[in-house]
């Protein structure tokens, strides 16, 4: 988690965020956001996902975010992680 990490500043990816993604074509990319930030979060795993890039999202309980889970829980989630799928999406946006 202590390397390779970019937070947001809020929760969009800036055009710029954006650009260097798709010319570094990272392998993979765990999208964090906390709770009330779910709809930019669909947002980026689509922007990801229709790049190509395999997509994994992190979800936070409602009311914590990543300073409070610390270094080893966070290593948790990630690690315990699913690849999401388009599928996934859809029920995230309905659900």
């Amino acid at each position: 988690i202590r390397k390779n990490v970019i937070p947001l500043l809020g929760k969009f990816l800036s055009k710029s965020l954006q650009k260097k993604i798709l010319t570094h074509k990272p392998s993979r990319v765990n999208v964090c956001l906390d709770g009330d930030a779910k709809k930019s979060a669909i947002d980026i795993l689509e922007f990801l996902m229709n790049n190509g890039i395999d997509t994994y999202f992190i979800e936070l309980p409602d009311d914590k975010d990543a300073s409070d889970i610390g270094f080893h829980g966070m290593s948790n989630l990630i690690n315990n992680s699913t690849k999401v799928k388009f599928s996934d999406i859809i029920s995230m946006k309905i659900g």
